[in-house]
């Protein structure tokens, strides 16, 4: 079934000559990005950036073959990258049709709490790359972010970049609309309460797939990514918060997105290939703690590399997890649907 760790997809990617680990001393400030985008336009393996500071740095890591962009979703589901795309839609459909609970296991046994930073926790410790010139500053773009509904029991993950500002503070790109800058907005926001967030970065892939796609308001993406997988996600507690988060993290930063408060967001190199701005207020995130394997790795997304005839994580995922969950949408609305993209 599905790997269990973000390391242990990188170790599928490595025995199939599909990762290339680079020791050299690499900076995150355009130096891993540029390689990145490199390889993303060359079609080559995935970089593994070991020598980046504090923890290693993984470009693009979810980025498919520009033939078959769900080639590597399809390996991190534990399924061979050479189904056609009918064959792989059908597939995540099937599991999706199948959630699972998850587990919620000990402190003791989670990986990503090998080190716990509480008391002096330090955002820019870590090596958050700068990925396009312009870019307003440093990004975490590629990561699950973990909130709950004030008025039930429902989890929400999504997919929200956040801009470090300095070690105890980041801008968080909420649009309203969405589910989570919806329960920001519209519930802690007019309560003047402050949303407990989790920012979970390197988790396993079914988690990371789960949190892009479009599951519905109230269910818990949990137990999808559960279904995914094919057997339940560990969650484990947060230090200072009640929010549960995927055990497999390499990296969880715990905090608040304050109410009435707003730092500069962007602009940013986006997605659909040029830069977007101006720079623009957007709900301030404060750090309360940090959480981390001994030697983390930090996946990012060169947005815009996957625009015409290449491909990066985000292009890539829109086809291989919010495809084939937007075709069981349509399905389930009652239209005939084969694929939607």
């Amino acid at each position: 079934m599905s790997v269990d760790t973000f390391r242990a997809y990188l170790e599928t990617l490595d025995k199939r000559d599909g990762l290339v680990r680079i020791a050299e001393k690499t900076s995150w400030n355009l130096e891993a990005s540029a390689i990145t985008m490199l390889l993303n336009q060359r079609d080559g393996p995935i970089p593994l950036f070991e020598n980046a500071g504090r923890a290693g740095l993984v470009g693009d890591p979810y980025r498919g073959d520009r033939h078959r962009p769900w080639s590597r979703i399809a390996l991190g589901l534990g399924l061979e990258p050479d189904l056609s795309r009918q064959r792989f839609y059908e597939t995540v459909i099937d599991r999706l049709k199948r959630p699972r609970d998850p587990v919620v296991v000990d402190r003791a046994d989670a990986r990503c709490k090998e080190t716990v930073e509480v008391d002096d926790p330090g955002l820019l410790s870590f090596p958050w790359p700068y990925i396009h010139q312009g870019d307003g500053g440093r990004y975490s773009n590629l990561h699950t972010m973990v909130v709950s509904d004030p008025d039930s029991d429902w989890t929400d993950w999504s997919y929200h970049r956040a801009m470090i500002h300095d070690d105890r503070t980041a801008s968080v790109l909420l649009l309203a609309g969405e589910q989570t800058p919806n329960l920001y907005y519209y519930k802690y926001e007019r309560r003047d309460e402050p949303m407990p967030v989790a920012i979970v970065v390197g988790a396993e892939p079914a988690v990371q797939f789960t949190s892009v796609m479009w599951i519905p308001t109230g269910r818990d993406e949990a137990t999808f990514a559960g279904g995914l997988k094919g057997e339940p996600v560990e969650l484990v507690p947060c230090e200072t918060n009640d929010l549960l988060v995927p055990a497999s993290a390499e990296l969880v930063i715990e905090g608040r997105i304050m109410p009435g408060s707003r730092r500069d967001e962007g602009p940013f190199g986006d997605y659909f290939g040029y830069m977007h701005g101006p720079r623009r207020s957007m709900p301030a995130f404060q750090l309360d703690a940090i959480t981390h394997v001994d030697d983390p790795l930090i996946p990012f997304c060169v947005e815009g590399s996957g625009v015409g005839r290449t491909e990066n994580a985000t292009s890539s995922m829109e086809m291989g997890c919010v495809g084939p969950d937007a075709t069981l949408g349509l399905r389930a609305a009652g239209f005939d649907g084969v694929t939607c993209v």
